[in-house]
């Protein structure tokens, strides 16, 4: 296979994933972990409070996996692995849901305000909004593209590709 794209070396190569199970690629951390192996997760994030900063991803340290773990931290995305490829490119519909976002902000403000949430907020408030809310959507139909960029690639993806007001990179 390799000989047969040696002339394409020298430009970008990508791998493009679209379906549409619910597995992804609407949830990129199943995607990525498929791709890049199962240490490759989203970092940083506190679960246990509600959090409007955007995913990151990348392979975790030894330190942070328990010992029977730690073969994790083995990365398969490196400068000395998975150079060919410049990107994994995840398509997917998307679209708003007015009654999760008034939810979520709703809860959100709760939390700012150094109030208590317990997942009672969330069915009251789901209860409360979704006679008026249940069917509202924003951008229904819009498809939008999460470029995973590989920063170890031999060449570069274009900077200039999927810059649309819904893609991510």
């Amino acid at each position: 296979m390799r000989k047969r794209f040696g002339e394409y070396k020298d430009h970008p190569c990508s791998l493009a994933v679209y379906s549409e199970s619910m597995f992804g690629p609407y949830e990129p951390s199943v995607v990525l972990a498929a791709a890049f192996g199962p240490g490759y997760q989203e970092a940083g994030r506190d679960y246990s409070k509600i959090d409007p900063k955007p995913s990151f991803y990348r392979f975790l340290n030894r330190s942070e996996l328990p010992k029977d773990r730690h073969f994790l931290a083995d990365a398969l995305l490196s400068p000395a692995a998975n150079k060919t490829f410049s990107a994994l490119i995840m398509l997917s519909r998307y679209e708003i849901n007015e009654l999760h976002l008034e939810v979520w902000k709703r809860m959100y403000a709760m939390q700012e305000a150094g109030l208590p949430i317990s997942n009672d907020d969330q069915v009251r408030l789901m209860e409360e909004l979704g006679p008026k809310l249940a069917q509202e959507r924003r951008y229904a139909g819009t498809v939008r593209v999460i470029v995973v960029e590989n920063r170890h690639a031999n060449v570069s993806f274009p900077e200039d590709l999927f810059r649309g007001p819904f893609d991510q990179r």
